[in-house]
């Protein structure tokens, strides 16, 4: 008979968590610096993500869609003189997935990320000589998230990019700074 009530303890427990747990949804706008790695042809930027919050037990997703541009660079061509070349323009979409968060929730929540997507990049002043570049990608990052209610949260994170383009590799680092809001709180 003990054991049916600790059973039964144990269930109702088990639903009362699980009931807790259901998924909260929030929006998140974010802004910030993008900075290329080892691209003599671009310079440092600016990056710009709007995305959704999808929190569930033990894990956020981030269906994301983010545009920026990169910065101006002085480019050559062996021993040219050095032209000025405009900074690429970049759109992607994708989904980020958090762990360790407790987005949503009071306090200080730092968190790892790692996320897919598809990139766009594409550069207006050489668009005679080359298409845009559309390509899947992927990102790894870090992030801390500091909220004193449950319905607005500050968000901060770094997100390094790799894009695999026809001969090389594009990689960017983002440095991005945002809100997020939680629907019903």
């Amino acid at each position: 008979m003990k054991r049916y009530f600790l059973l039964l303890a144990l269930f109702l427990l088990g639903i009362s968590s699980a009931k807790a747990q259901l998924p909260s949804l929030g929006i998140g706008f974010s802004g910030g610096v993008n900075l290329p790695i080892l691209q003599a042809n671009q310079g440092e930027g600016t990056i710009y993500s709007i995305r959704g919050i999808i929190k569930i037990p033990l894990i956020v997703l981030q269906p994301h869609f983010s545009f920026g541009k990169y910065g101006e660079a002085d480019f050559s061509i062996l021993n040219l003189p050095s032209i000025q070349l405009e900074g690429s323009k970049i759109k992607s979409f994708g989904v980020d997935a958090l762990l360790g968060s407790l987005m949503g929730a009071p306090g200080f929540s730092p968190y790892f990320l790692g996320g897919a997507g598809y990139y766009k990049m594409e550069r207006d002043q050489t668009t005679i000589f080359d298409e845009p570049d559309r390509k899947f990608g992927w990102s790894l990052g870090l992030g801390i998230s500091i909220s004193a209610t449950p319905i607005f949260e500050l968000d901060a994170r770094l997100k390094f990019n790799f894009m695999k383009f026809d001969s090389t590799t594009k990689k960017d680092v983002n440095l991005l700074v945002g809100l997020n809001y939680y629907f019903g709180g």
